[in-house]
């Protein structure tokens, strides 16, 4: 099985997950740097407030990050979730999704399947 794990970090935190990501063994991800769209955020998550998408104010807020993107088989999942739910326990905002894909190809070399990643 092979999964596609895709994360927003802060900009200022890529260098950590690179680290991260290398102690167990993964050296190879894509990084983008994104604008995340979302509603301005005023008070705190226990209080439930957000304007921005409403019609009071009719835009929404945006926040630089980066996307990072790892392709991992069954083997380094857990070590990647891990890095980082880590990450976030230290205080590092970063939201990631895991799902399954069917295959993987490296067009340069023409490997396929977990080979390719």
């Amino acid at each position: 099985m092979i999964y596609w794990v895709v994360a927003t970090v802060p900009v200022d935190v890529l260098d950590l997950v690179r680290e991260r990501f290398e102690t167990v063994g993964i050296v190879r991800f894509t990084a983008a740097e994104v604008e995340v769209l979302g509603p301005e955020s005023t008070g705190t998550a226990s209080q439930g407030t957000a304007v921005g998408l409403g019609a009071e104010s009719g835009s929404m807020d945006s926040v630089h990050c980066m996307r990072v993107e790892v392709a991992v088989n069954e083997e380094f999942l857990t070590p990647t979730i891990t890095v980082l739910e880590d990450l976030t326990s230290e205080g590092k905002r970063i939201d990631f999704h895991v799902g399954e894909l069917k295959d993987a190809r490296r067009i340069r070399t023409g490997e396929s399947g977990p080979e390719a990643i």
